[in-house]
């Protein structure tokens, strides 16, 4: 992704279906957690804690939405490999 890309974003990009691609269909997360509000993984080597604790925190945010899993977990996945090969 780009670097200047947010989080949110990424989810909406993610979230758009391959055959349509429609700004007014995007992920819907629950009520209760704005996309601005998701943090932003930092990437640091030795926070393993709060990296698990945002990775459990998205994916619990994730569970409801009308995406199916393999959508966004597999794109999600391989972006923190990625990350994760930078430590």
């Amino acid at each position: 992704g780009d670097q200047e890309e947010t989080v949110k974003d990424q989810i909406r990009r993610l979230s758009y279906d391959d055959d349509e691609r429609d700004d007014t269909k995007y992920l819907e997360i629950r009520t209760h957690f704005s996309l601005d509000k998701i943090a932003e993984f930092d990437e640091k080597r030795y926070r393993s804690d709060a990296s698990l604790q945002w990775l459990k925190r998205f994916i619990y945010d994730m569970k409801g939405t009308r995406m199916p899993q393999n959508s966004w977990c597999e794109p999600f996945s391989l972006s923190l490999g990625r990350a994760a090969k930078s430590w």
